[in-house]
Formats: C-alpha cells, structure tokens, sequence
C-alpha cells in the first residue's frame, strides 16, 4: 500500500523544525565547549600563577629536617587556595599532598604533568586522578631546590562544571526562547509559502482541465509571482496553439465533409483511423463508431478487403474499380501509403469514388443511343422506301400514290414527334432551366379542360367517358404549359389503351403538403415487373401495339422530368386485367425551390 504523500506545509515545518533544533542543540553543545575550555584555560593560568607562590611558600621546608612542617604548610595553602597541592620529589615520591596520606600514594615520578615539570620546568594535564576518582587540571612547577622537587596544584573538571551551571541554564533557555521563536515565524511563514503554492497547484489544474482563460497569481512573493507568470504565458501559448490547431482541425474536416469523394484511413493492421462522411455513406458505416476496430469487422465486401490487402502488400499507388455487393455499387478506389513525420508507413489511405450513377448513365447512354438510333431508323427507312418506290411506279395510279404520300406523311409525322419529345426532355434535363422556369398560380381544374381538348375526338371515336373529381379552387405553383403536357400525356396513354365504352377518371385532391393529379384507366392493366421501368425512355411494354397507335416510347419520361422540375415525382399503380392509375405528386406550395414569376 503506497504511502499518502506528505504536504509541502508540513514537509517545511518539519524540515525547518529539524534544522532549528540541530542549530540550537549544535549552539549548546559549542557554546558550553567553548565556556569549558574558557574556564579550563583560566583555571590552569589561575594555578599557573599560584604554583610559583606555593612553591616559594614551601621552598624553606624542603629540608629533611623541616619535612614535619611542610605538609602543615601544604595543608594551610591548599585550604586558602581550595586547590589540591602535592609536593614530589625526584624520584616520584610523595613529600607532601594536601588530600591524601603521602605515604600511602605511589610513586608519582611518570604522571604527565610532573614528568614534564622534571624536563621543561612548567607541566599541564587534563586527566583522571585514580587517587580522586575524577577528572582533574593538573599544573606541575620545578623549584630548583636542594633537593630537587615539583609543586603541582590540581582543581576538578567537575566543580568548573558546576560553577558553570546557572549559565548552562540561561543558555539552553534562550536557545529554547529562540527555536520557538523560529519555529512560529517558520511556520507563518512556510504556511504562507504552502498556501501559495497550494493556489498555484488548483491554477494548473484548471490549466489541465482546459481553463486556459484563467489567470494564476501569487501575491507577495516574487519567485512563485515569476512561476504564476510562466504558468500564465504557458496557458496563453497553449491556448492560441489550440485554437490554432481547433481552426486547421476544423477546415481539413471541411475540407474533408465537403468533398464529393470518400476518404478512409486505416493502420498497418487495417483499423481505422479516420474518413468522411462521403466515405461513411458509400460504404455504410459511421466513424465515431468504428474508430480503431478492424475494417473487416466494420465492413463486409470481400473486394474491398482484397484490394486492401494487395494495397498494404505494395508500396505504391494502387487503383481499382470494385463492385460492392453490399450495397449495390462501384466505387472507383486509390491507395496510397500513410506516412507519419518520418516518413515511415503506418498505413493506407483511400480516395473511393461512386461510379455507381456514371456507370448506370453510360449504360443508358449506350441504351438510349440505341434506342434513338432504332426508333428514327424505322421511320426514317418507311419513307424512303415509299419515295423509292414513288419514283420507281411513278405517278400514274393516283390512288397507289396517295396512299404511299399518306405513309410518307404519316412515318414524318412520328420522325417529329419523336424530335420533339427528345428536345423536351433535353430542355427539362438542363440544369439552367429549372431556375429560369416561368412558375405561376395554376388553377387545376382549368389545367384538366386544356390537358382534355386533344383527346376529344379519340374519345369520341371510342364513346369513352370521363370522370373528373377534383376541387374546383385546388391551385398550385407551377408551369401551365409543363403541367397541361404532363397530363395530356397521361390522358392520351388512358385513352389509347382503354377498350371501347370505358371510362378514363381525373382525380385531384389535397394530401397534407402534397397535391396529387391521377388519372385512372379501365385498359389491360400492366404486369408488376414492368413497373419500376415504365418511366424509362423508350421502354414500352407492348412494342407492336405502342408503334400501331403513335406513341414515342418517351411520353412516361416526360410526365416523370416535368413532375421533377416542380420539385415532386411520378407514380404508377397497376393491375392486370383491371387497368392503371398514374399519378402526378406536386408540393402544395412554391415547387423546385423557386418562387412564382
């Protein structure tokens, strides 16, 4: 279990308590050794200058003959000096000793004091006295006598440290007085210094969190002021290098989201790293999901994961067209390695194009070219082989003739109706035109009589009825002449392929926000798998019989561009046997995003 750390504030009062006690301890200790040696050198210069009167005092009774007198005397000296005095003689014997029985001592002649006083006259030692049992100052003088002798005097250590006590005492308390007094100018001090930093510490924890429009501060001290300074400047910089990062962020992902093309990164190990969101939409998936899992896992297309694979196993730019079974289309792909700052490949990076709708206009490119080339030929060879045969029979059989120049007549007709239908459509298709188309406030019903007026004669030849249910005031913003097309192709559809004595219906109705015009016939009907083609050019579904009563092939193509350009649809429904129904759906407002004219 890890220990919790310990606070600045406490780490600094401990620390500085330790410092103050060791200083005052180191101080005592200093201060009574040096008192000591004070006192021990005064001592020993006091019994340097009593040893020359002691001995002078002594001197007279050296003689054998008044040695009875000389311990009295010793004894008288030693008592009105209270120093111990000790008389020794050349050989070491004991003379005279104020404290103990001379005769009782051993020989003295090698203690270190009275050995240097034999050789150099003076002699000092700090020592303990195994006769005392105590440490004691010893200072030993020669008297150049007959005989020959050492005066030594001696004063305990320990009475000069009991005469030193009561300044022991003083010192220790001002030393105690003086640590506590340190130790509360320590701790305002450290506790000032350890708030400050504590301050300092949530500051950069903001700065951590993202707040890097707070400011930090440290009042009244100038280094942690200099710290809250840099803090500031670095949460400045930070700041504008975010935001500068968060601009170009934010114009690459533009750049990205805007482009038409997908792009997918992935790792060496095929995770993935970023894409947009035409790249999403192709492949059908979302990155905020799939960030950093396996692409296989994300997308399952057997021909994407191949390319991929052969892409990482290259060095170079790879391009290929897949189809992606999953989702019915063709994308057009180009891979390049991903390189990180050192140039070093960390993994692929794709452009993925949707061919997907070029690929399906090429096809009916290709259909239509065909398709046009096949219904102009058809016409185009009837009159020719008409006129040939004009010119080879000549004019003579004017009813022959007649009937050719009605062929003729009839074959130029239906070359023009199909070059008329085809410059509609190219004229609805043109992107131009939508925003230029001429919109206005239709009343519907007026729209139905006009869309009606063509037929009328076919109706009749045919004794078909027509049913109109509709709201006299329904109106809509639209192209009269666009919508009066749309419907009279409808209308002409019903009545050519409505059987005799029938009735073709014109609805029109509000729906929410939508307006639909049906019209509704009581014909063979058409079978369900010709529905979703029916709006095609040129798709029929009886070739024979759409040929034998005039049709283009391309009158459903323009009901279905027409309802384009007002911004709605077409829409059919079907039943063999029983008849159709289509339908125009228009929005109730302003259509194709444009205002009326």
């Amino acid at each position: 279990m890890s220990r919790r750390p310990i606070g600045l504030f406490a780490q600094l009062v401990v620390a500085l308590m330790g410092v103050q006690a060791l200083v005052a301890v180191v101080l005592v200790i200093a201060t009574r050794h040096q008192i000591q040696r004070f006192q021990v050198e005064q001592t020993a210069a006091e019994l340097d200058r009593l040893a020359p009167l002691v001995a002078e005092q002594c001197e007279p009774r050296l003689a054998p003959s008044e040695r009875a007198t000389l311990q009295s005397q010793v004894d008288r000296l030693a008592r009105s000096s209270e120093t111990r005095i000790s008389i020794v003689g050349e050989t070491g014997q004991v003379l005279a000793d104020s404290a103990h029985d001379p005769a009782l001592l051993d020989d003295h002649r090698f203690r270190p004091e009275i050995d240097a006083a034999f050789a150099a006259g003076v002699g000092r030692a700090e020592r303990f006295s195994a006769t005392l049992d105590r440490e004691m100052i010893y200072v030993a003088r020669r008297v150049n006598a007959d005989p020959l002798v050492v005066v030594r005097l001696a004063r305990p250590r320990a009475d000069i440290g009991t005469s030193l006590a009561p300044l022991y005492r003083n010192i220790g308390l001002a030393a105690l007085l003086l640590f506590l007094l340190t130790l509360a100018v320590t701790f305002v001090v450290s506790r000032r210094l350890s708030r400050t930093v504590d301050r300092l510490a949530r500051d950069a924890t903001r700065f951590a969190r993202g707040e890097l429009a707070h400011r930090a501060s440290a009042p009244g001290t100038r280094e942690l002021g200099q710290l809250a300074g840099a803090l500031n400047d670095m949460a400045r910089a930070l700041d504008g290098q975010i935001n500068q990062l968060q601009s170009q962020r934010a114009e690459q992902r533009a750049i990205l989201e805007s482009m038409s093309n997908g792009m997918l990164a992935i790792d060496d190990r095929q995770r993935i790293l970023s894409a947009n969101r035409a790249a999403e939409r192709m492949l059908g998936f979302e990155t905020a999901v799939a960030r950093h899992r396996l692409l296989q896992e994300v997308i399952r297309e057997p021909a994407l994961n191949t390319f991929i694979d052969a892409a990482l196993a290259t060095a170079g730019r790879r391009q290929e067209e897949l189809v992606l079974e999953g989702r019915a289309a063709r994308v057009n792909i180009v891979s390049g390695p991903l390189l990180d700052a050192d140039d070093h490949r960390v993994g692929l990076l794709m452009l993925l194009e949707d061919v997907t709708q070029l690929r399906r206009l090429e096809t009916m490119r290709s259909d239509f070219a065909a398709n046009v080339s096949h219904e102009l030929r058809t016409p185009i060879t009837n009159i020719k082989g008409y006129v040939e045969t004009l010119e080879d029979v000549g004019t003579t059989d004017r009813d022959q003739t007649n009937r050719f120049l009605r062929i003729v007549h009839d074959n130029a007709n239906r070359l023009e109706a199909i070059i008329e239908d085809l410059l509609s459509l190219a004229r609805l298709e043109q992107d131009d035109a939508r925003d230029e188309l001429p919109l206005e406030e239709v009343r519907l019903i007026e729209t139905i009589e006009a869309a009606l007026r063509p037929t009328a004669a076919r109706r009749a030849a045919k004794s078909i009825d027509v049913a109109v249910e509709a709201d006299e005031t329904l109106r809509v913003v639209a192209v009269p002449r666009l919508l009066e097309q749309a419907l009279g192709n409808l209308i002409s559809n019903a009545v050519n392929y409505s059987p005799a004595g029938t009735t073709v219906t014109i609805r029109c109705a509000r729906d929410n926000d939508d307006v639909r015009l049906e019209v509704a016939d009581q014909g063979p009907g058409i079978a369900r798998a010709h529905l979703p083609r029916l709006f095609e050019r040129f798709y029929r579904v009886d070739h024979a019989r759409s040929r034998a009563l005039g049709g283009t092939g391309l009158g459903l193509a323009i009901v279905k561009h027409i309802a384009l350009v007002h911004g709605g649809r077409a829409e059919v429904e079907s039943t063999v046997g029983k008849g159709s129904t289509f339908r125009i759906v228009l929005p109730a407002g302003v259509g194709a995003g444009v205002t009326p004219t």
